[in-house]
């Protein structure tokens, strides 16, 4: 099985089924996860492209990252130059401190229509696009996190699906929390789905 895609690859396999034999990114999993046609922006301000990663142990947990009540999975925002595997793997040695080999499994495209722009009081027709691998490890080694990511309380987490699921019903102050429970939900749902997780 193929897993070293390029962004081209990508772009162009973005609304191929995946298939058991021939994992590709898809686009846009909202609508398959729901089943229902998800309206989108005709316009957007912004473009933001990420990628993530599931990293599951043997013990049958997934590592995550918390700042701020916000559970996230491992990754970032893809830098100038970068493809989406440059992004992922980098992320990973930066929050988690190893590498680990990653396939490519789908491609989230969403929409906030209200995204909180951050430090400001104003909010943006925002475009989300994120790239998710998966992977397996059952260790940590040494992070290498950002000064943005030390003012908000950066922790690597642990957790069982079920603790997942748990912490995304708990309310916070922090506005951001809807829209990263939002996106985690779907693509767990999703590896879900495919026997992922």
């Amino acid at each position: 099985m193929k897993d070293n895609y390029s962004d081209e690859e990508v772009i162009k396999a973005e609304k191929i089924i995946c298939l058991e034999e021939e994992v590709v990114f898809r686009n846009p999993i909202v609508s398959i996860i729901s089943h229902k046609k998800v309206p989108t922006l005709t316009s957007y301000e912004t473009k933001k492209e990420k990628a993530r990663a599931i990293i599951t142990t043997s013990r049958g947990t997934v590592y995550m990252t918390e700042m701020q009540d916000c559970l996230i999975l491992p990754g970032g925002t893809k830098e100038e130059g970068e493809t989406s595997r440059n992004t992922i793997e980098r992320e990973i040695k930066e929050e988690l401190g190893i590498s680990v080999s990653l396939t490519p499994f789908v491609c989230i495209e969403y929409y906030h229509e209200d995204f909180l722009k951050y430090q400001e009081a104003t909010r943006e027709k925002r475009c989300n696009k994120v790239y998710y691998y998966y992977g397996s490890a059952d260790y940590l080694g040494e992070e290498h996190i950002t000064s943005y990511e030390k003012k908000h309380q950066f922790q690597r987490k642990e957790y069982t699906l079920e603790e997942i699921y748990q912490k995304m019903l708990k309310t916070s102050d922090n506005p951001y929390k809807k829209f990263t429970d939002r996106e985690l939900f779907l693509v767990l749902e999703y590896a879900k789905e495919k026997g992922i997780i």
